[in-house]
């Protein structure tokens, strides 16, 4: 059983807010430094920017999916790619 770290992600616009994918971490380390790394330091806010939902979640991943978090530590995952992963069970 491999574990890792989620963090959902919205797009977030003017008028609207999207789903926009996940982000895997192969530990507390590891997924701070990936948010550290995506802060903008502008005092102004962008029209269209993307955030974080919410806390990590703590889920379960197959074996090739962990090894390649294993050599990259951080994975962005687009919506489509985070609906299929799920479906087919890769993260559960």
């Amino acid at each position: 059983m491999n574990k890792a770290l989620l963090l959902i992600w919205e797009q977030s616009e003017i008028d609207k807010i999207t789903p926009d994918g996940a982000s895997l971490h192969i530990d507390i380390a590891c997924l701070n430094n990936f948010l550290n790394s995506k802060t903008e330091k502008s005092k102004k806010v962008p029209k269209s920017y993307s955030r974080v939902v919410g806390l990590h979640s703590e889920v379960v991943i197959t074996d090739s999916l962990y090894k390649l978090l294993e050599t990259k530590k951080n994975l962005r995952i687009q919506e489509y790619e985070f609906n299929n992963l799920v479906q087919f069970k890769e993260i559960q």
